[in-house]
């Protein structure tokens, strides 16, 4: 009767599958090792950390229902395309209509790293260190676990290497215009010591932290975190893996 009576107003039911769908991990059967208590997805609905991931297998095992199960449980929106029939007219309109979703969820992950990077820094032997100098010292030792770089970071890594018997000496400048006024002699030879190379300094950094395996954060000034950052601190800061005595 209530398919007769949707019919006769000119509304269709959703497809019984559809009707049928669990909306709940309660409701759901089945991928145990996925939503069993303890396992990688109910972790991340429960914490709220959710990462991507992938769900294959054949149809109508359930994956779906159960990313749509996530997207509501975390209250994210969902969107779904047809590998068969969706182009790059449709993968753009998705992108589209997600990137203020997006642009929100990043600025909330950015004050949750600086914050807990502020955390660190109250603690007595807390696992934080910012400042150039400190930083790339702990990078050296493999110290850094997550390193905390401002967008707005603007300065330049110099090397300068001696004409004569190749000692080098680097230097951070603002301008090239200050590179350009150094007039440092080598401590061996007392040659004038000339510039070999350039580097912009936060792509200095990212290199060091990529050598000792180190998470990169890229932190903008849009929030108040990300300008305490760049203005209390330098744009440069780090949350250890272990707490180095100085």
């Amino acid at each position: 009767m209530a398919i007769e009576e949707n019919i006769g107003r000119g509304r269709m039911l959703p497809p019984l599958p559809e009707r049928m769908r669990p909306q709940n991990l309660e409701g759901y059967v089945g991928q145990t090792h996925l939503i069993g208590k303890g396992c990688i997805l109910r972790n991340m609905i429960e914490t709220g950390n959710l990462s991507s991931f992938i769900l294959w297998g054949p149809p109508g095992v359930g994956k779906t229902t159960l990313s749509r199960i996530v997207a509501k449980s975390l209250r994210r929106e969902f969107y779904t395309l047809s590998a068969v029939s969706a182009g790059v007219k449709e993968v753009r309109e998705v992108i589209e209509k997600s990137a203020p979703v997006l642009s929100d969820l990043d600025v909330i992950h950015e004050k949750e790293i600086v914050q807990k990077f502020l955390g660190e820094l109250t603690k007595d032997q807390g696992l934080a260190s910012y400042g150039e100098d400190e930083v790339r010292t702990n990078l050296t030792i493999g110290a850094v676990d997550t390193l905390l770089l401002s967008e707005v970071l603007s300065a330049m890594r110099k090397n300068f290497v001696c004409p004569s018997c190749g000692t080098s000496k680097e230097f951070t400048v603002k301008t090239q215009s200050e590179a350009d006024k150094i007039e440092e002699r080598c401590p061996n030879c007392n040659e004038l010591l000339k510039e070999e190379s350039s580097a912009d300094l936060a792509d200095y950094f990212v290199e060091k932290a990529e050598e000792m395996s180190s998470n990169v954060e890229f932190i903008s000034t849009e929030t108040d975190e990300g300008m305490q950052l760049f203005r209390a601190f330098g744009g440069i800061a780090a949350i250890l893996r272990y707490h180095v005595e100085y």
